[in-house]
């Protein structure tokens, strides 16, 4: 099954007119179990960027949800467990960045 499917609301998460989210709404928007939500904090995928001062709650900003979608799509569609995740993440973001200094040199070259 395709994440997309499974998970259909965060398949465009830039609907969502907030600019952040509680750990409450992510879990609601994602469908997923607060405990995972913790579990990909502790392992360091996702960050809060703070916390709630009245309930406590963690505050995310909305671009967590993209990378949510990209944490359970490598963990459903490749199997690769969530603690091999952050490895991939990692370096996926430094492919990113190579890219981009590729376009940057070739550019200079033109």
């Amino acid at each position: 099954m395709r994440l997309e499917k499974k998970y259909p609301i965060i398949y465009n998460p830039l609907n969502i007119n907030l600019k952040n989210l509680t750990l409450t709404q992510v879990v609601r928007i994602t469908g997923l179990q607060a405990d995972l939500i913790e579990k990909f904090v502790y392992l360091g995928l996702i960050d809060p960027i703070g916390k709630d001062p009245q309930t406590e709650e963690w505050i995310f900003n909305k671009e967590v949800l993209p990378l949510i979608q990209k944490i359970m799509r490598l963990h459903h569609d490749l199997e690769i467990n969530f603690a091999g995740i952050g490895l991939v993440l990692e370096l996926l973001s430094k492919i990113e960045e190579l890219e981009a200094r590729i376009k940057e040199l070739e550019s200079l070259l033109t």
